[in-house]
């Protein structure tokens, strides 16, 4: 069949299952079992260096696919540790938060044991834990909601490159191009890889978000280990405190009933 008398059909290689039965009515179609006179009429009609052009195209998207995937695996190891250190930042977060408000109740407590004047001024053996600073670092990147929007952007279009990657295979493989069609299949081809290109570019700075997203973790647990023990101190000054003021109220209650 002539390309020139075919009827204009436009393939998308974006299609998850092209219309076989549309493609064979409109495409001729290579089968093994291709008589002598169709293969010599085949041969007749496509220009060998369109046949060149068909298996190079085919040789270059198969390197291409072994390229990308090997690159997409670096990528997908570096958002599954972003992915980890988020989670043990979020704790870390959680922690902070839970013992600079006990610390801080401690010392309400304290306070209000202290006014009770049963008790000598102790309140200088509290004092409130502040991480204000490195809180508000932790806050900033568990809530990077650009990294995670970029990452989702580029499996998207990863998606639509191994779809147009494969489709475009099989139809070098079945489909007797004209050089016009060919042209058309490889632009569209082209766009749907430059948008994934782009799409991963935007996560050129993961390996630098890494880095830092470990020294603040780092920090944080040092910070920890000095709240924790700032926190067990006090705690233990609130333990005597609460136990020598409950018995000095018994004993004062004991000499107003004497």
């Amino acid at each position: 069949m002539s390309s020139h008398g075919r009827i204009p059909f436009k393939l998308n290689l974006l299609l998850k299952q092209q219309n076989v039965n549309e493609i064979e009515n409109r495409f001729e179609i290579k089968y093994e079992s291709l008589s002598v006179e169709t293969s010599e009429r085949i041969r007749d009609e496509v220009p060998e260096d369109l046949d060149n052009e068909k298996t190079s195209l085919a040789l270059t998207l198969t390197k291409w696919q072994i390229d990308e995937k090997s690159s997409y695996l670096e990528y997908k190891s570096m958002w599954e540790q972003y992915e980890v250190l988020k989670r043990n930042l979020e704790c870390v977060y959680h922690y902070f938060t839970c013992v600079k408000l006990t610390a801080k109740a401690t010392k309400e407590v304290a306070n209000i044991i202290t006014n009770l004047d049963i008790q000598e001024d102790t309140i200088g053996a509290f004092e409130e834990i502040e991480n204000d600073n490195l809180e508000q670092n932790v806050l900033e990147l568990i809530h990077d909601n650009e990294i995670r929007m970029s990452w989702n952007e580029m499996e998207m279009r990863k998606k639509d490159y191994d779809i147009a990657t494969k489709n475009f295979r099989i139809l070098l493989e079945i489909i007797d191009f004209s050089w016009d069609e060919l042209n058309q299949l490889k632009k569209q081809y082209n766009d749907v890889f430059l948008k994934y290109q782009h799409a991963r570019s935007e996560l050129r700075k993961l390996p630098a978000l890494l880095e830092k997203m470990k020294d603040i973790f780092y920090s944080c647990l040092q910070l920890l280990g000095s709240n924790v023990d700032e926190f067990l101190k006090s705690t233990a000054s609130l333990n005597n405190l609460l136990k020598s003021t409950s018995e000095q109220l018994i004993e004062n209650k004991e000499l107003d009933d004497s």
